[in-house]
């Protein structure tokens, strides 16, 4: 992973991939603006309700949501990422497949939503908040890891062969999720991680691809 995470940051520098990375810093600091708006909204409320009990919960379902959200609006804009990678370490020019639609972005983006709403609230009913935090980082790690990898394979491969090998390999996806998740968490990263996580995953796919040809 090491050589590969090096790679994926050198990518921030790469001229092919320069405008996408001025893209990807303009949506991640205006979402910051948004998910913070949307965190801070019960501070100013007047329902005493919504401010005292679920403060928390709106604050960590938005912060959680950053990701996933940045995620879905530069989604299209990452394949130049990829393909910059697979140019550049793989000697590969263009995709084979462009299955990757609209839909799954939506599926995406609503999942992840619904858990970073919900396992807040079910943790706070049942008086586990210290735990809440954990299971957010594991799910969305998990999501994250998922919807790139997925961005990476079927650029080459069809929906079932991307599944089949998202199945076969769901440890190291999910690992590689929590470094994404990891960088989207550390201030300044932040508003590159997209940019490293696409070729982060790149990597991982064509690793994967080369272990399974051998």
């Amino acid at each position: 992973m090491g050589s590969a995470l090096h790679n994926a940051f050198s990518q921030i520098f790469e001229p092919n991939t320069s405008h996408v990375v001025r893209q990807t810093i303009f949506v991640s600091l205006s979402a910051l603006i948004v998910v913070t708006g949307i965190a801070l909204f019960p501070l100013f409320t007047t329902l005493p309700f919504v401010a005292d009990r679920f403060n928390w919960i709106f604050g960590l379902a938005a912060m959680m949501s950053f990701p996933a959200l940045v995620t879905a609006i530069m989604a299209k804009k990452l394949d130049f990422v990829s393909q910059s990678v697979e140019e550049q370490f793989y000697k590969k020019d263009k995709s084979l497949y462009s299955e990757y639609r609209s839909a799954s972005l939506f599926k995406f983006m609503l999942t992840t939503l619904l858990i970073n709403m919900f396992i807040p609230i079910i943790f706070n009913v049942f008086t586990l908040d210290f735990l809440d935090i954990l299971f957010l980082i594991i799910a969305n790690s998990f999501l994250i890891g998922r919807e790139y990898f997925r961005m990476a394979a079927l650029r080459h491969l069809s929906k079932k062969e991307t599944e089949d090998m998202m199945t076969s390999n769901r440890l190291r996806i999910f690992l590689f999720g929590f470094v994404i998740i990891f960088i989207f968490g550390i201030p300044i990263l932040c508003v590159v991680a997209p940019v490293v996580g696409m070729s982060l995953m790149t990597h991982l796919f064509h690793f994967i691809e080369e272990k399974s040809a051998s």
